[in-house]
């Protein structure tokens, strides 16, 4: 009787060792798919400057109550060292000057090296180089095809030459920064993403390996098991 509710017991415990290491193999392989983001690699900035048009400067001129940011003033000394984006720089100036020059009414002019070194400030104050060349090459065609704009130079004669200069570079500057602030933003979101995802990864990851561990040790268990059921049953055939 002993010997029966002995043998019982074993083929309980081996039925529930089997279903207990079938629950942890199918929660270790889970566990195992749900680790893959801890080999993923850091998401790239990709940074996309901002591709504004003249539209943001025509609106910005032609809009009332803009608040105007006057451009400060700079020297018209010439910075000698070599700069990537001099060229876009020089072809901002080319373009302001020649619009005061021709559109002025009060014989307003500006110095060509002064404007380089104010749009120079105004680009290297977005910081990074992908900002700084975008900054450049933006605001030179933009200005460009802006300042040539039938209703902008009718806004002329309300104002004068260089309040609508400085109008359409105070708008620009606003409009590309605030792009740029989203831009940042977006790109900190996905860092973030990144860095909970890579914790939950790796959470699961050791979660997987522990039950990786555990469906081991209890099958070595249905072994043991397996082997002492066999082993009574021989000593009862010798019996």
């Amino acid at each position: 009787m002993l010997e029966k509710l002995e043998n019982t017991y074993l083929s309980i415990l081996r039925f529930v060792v089997i279903a207990v290491s079938g629950c942890l193999l199918i929660a270790f392989i889970f566990l195992a798919i749900g680790s893959l983001g801890a080999f993923k690699s850091a998401p790239s900035e990709n940074k996309k400057p901002p591709q504004l048009t003249e539209q943001v400067i025509i609106k910005g001129v032609l809009a009332k109550n803009v608040s105007e940011q006057p451009a400060a003033a700079a020297s018209d000394q010439e910075d000698t060292k070599e700069d990537p984006n001099k060229v876009q720089y020089d072809r901002a100036a080319t373009v302001i000057g020649n619009f005061v020059s021709k559109y002025t009414t009060t014989g307003e002019t500006v110095g060509k090296q002064a404007v380089v070194n104010i749009v120079k400030g105004k680009a290297e104050a977005q910081n990074e180089p992908e900002y700084v060349a975008a900054y450049a090459k933006t605001f030179a065609d933009s200005m460009e095809k802006g300042l040539a704009n039938p209703q902008v130079i009718e806004a002329v004669k309300s104002s004068s030459t260089l309040d609508v200069v400085n109008r359409a570079m105070s708008v620009f500057t606003t409009a590309f920064m605030e792009n740029v602030r989203v831009e940042r933003l977006a790109i900190e979101k996905k860092e973030n993403q990144y860095s909970k995802d890579k914790v939950a990864a790796t959470t699961s990851l050791y979660m997987a390996g522990g039950a990786f561990a555990a469906f081991l040790l209890i099958v070595f268990l249905s072994i043991f098991i397996k082997i002492e059921r066999n082993l009574r049953k021989l000593e009862i055939i010798k019996a």
